[in-house]
């Protein structure tokens, strides 16, 4: 799953030691690394690991709205994992899937060379309408 977010996000950095260290082992086998990486993607898949302990909101609450929007996530695993949705996603961020049009969301968002602009555009389609979902919501609280 974390090959398919960084190919598609221009932004992703890796939020599990779990995964940074099955990535790490991966690495280590450099050829078969490199012709994965090419196979999978059609070029490269560099990886950069998550050096800091802290938290990154501003990084960690899209990539959760990303992959919650890419992959079922049961209510347990939520439980299980104990990282998705610790935080909410910033106003400007969802605004900008309310107004902006698809070209501007890919540059600000998303790898604008990924061979996977299709799933790209699904993507920006069903954020675009959680997004709505969200200013609906917001409405009908606001009513009680």
């Amino acid at each position: 799953m974390g090959f398919v977010l960084t190919s598609l996000l221009k932004e992703s950095p890796m939020f599990s030691g779990k995964v940074d260290e099955l990535w790490y082992q991966m690495l280590m086998f450099t050829r078969e690394y490199d012709e994965f990486s090419k196979g999978y993607l059609g070029g490269t898949l560099h990886h950069s690991p998550n050096l800091s302990q802290l938290p990154q909101p501003d990084l960690r609450e899209f990539f959760d709205w990303v992959y919650g929007e890419l992959f079922f996530i049961r209510e347990e695993n939520i439980y299980l994992y104990k990282g998705f949705y610790r935080f909410p996603v910033p106003q400007n961020i969802i605004d900008d899937f309310k107004n902006l049009p698809e070209n501007e969301l890919i540059d600000l968002y998303y790898n604008c060379d990924s061979q996977y602009m299709n799933t790209v555009l699904s993507l920006i389609s069903a954020m675009k309408k959680t997004a709505k979902k969200v200013k609906d919501y917001e409405k009908a609280s606001y009513k009680k």
